[in-house]
């Protein structure tokens, strides 16, 4: 399978599972990346992360998550998430912050 880069935005995610094991993904396409605001096609990156890790404790992602992103690390029982910019949606931070106990911007 060949992996090209987003044409948008690269965006970086790291899992820590609760026996310490760390894992990393960026967002990425298998075709091309259509460059389209909310319909690039690409796979977010923590999508990615959760396919490698099913179930981290602890997620650092370079941007905020999107709305499936954030429900999607609900729901494999992430307990803090940690993002460094802000993403042009909110709506996903606003999840997280009703959903994940913690919620950090760093």
């Amino acid at each position: 399978m060949t992996r090209t880069r987003c044409k948008r935005l690269t965006v970086h995610a790291m899992g820590i599972d609760r026996s310490g094991n760390v894992a990393c993904a960026t967002n990425y396409n298998e075709t091309e990346c259509k460059n389209i605001p909310g319909a690039c096609g690409c796979i977010h990156a923590e999508i990615a992360l959760l396919q490698i890790m099913p179930h981290p404790a602890r997620v650092v992602v370079s941007h905020a998550p999107c709305l499936d992103c954030a429900k999607a690390l609900h729901k494999a029982g992430v307990e803090a998430v940690y993002y460094a910019n802000d993403y042009r949606l909110r709506d996903g931070l606003e999840y997280l912050e009703r959903h994940v106990p913690k919620v950090y911007r760093i």
